[in-house]
């Protein structure tokens, strides 16, 4: 029997999952996003607080299975303190 190799990105995946970065829709913000998948029934929404060209904060609400929590959690962490057409791609 074989030790199994995790899969590149899987610890990555499992400390969003664990430890989710900005859950919660920010209540100030008055821009947001939300973006789902039919066929799942998955629904992201995505908020962000804007100050001159930075993201200054940014949360997340997901609904569905694990990897649109972990995206929702991975989006947000990547979007805070980036210069805002950065984090729009």
């Amino acid at each position: 029997m074989t030790a199994r190799t995790a899969a590149p990105g899987e610890a990555m995946l499992r400390d969003h999952l664990e430890y989710p970065r900005g859950r919660g829709e920010l209540a100030r913000s008055p821009h947001s996003g939300a973006a789902g998948g039919a066929a799942c029934g998955d629904l992201l929404r995505i908020s962000v607080q804007v100050v001159g060209p930075r993201v200054v904060e940014a949360g997340f609400e997901a609904q569905g299975c694990a990897a649109a929590q972990a995206a929702g959690s991975a989006a947000v962490e990547l979007a805070r303190g980036a210069p805002l057409l950065e984090a729009a791609l």
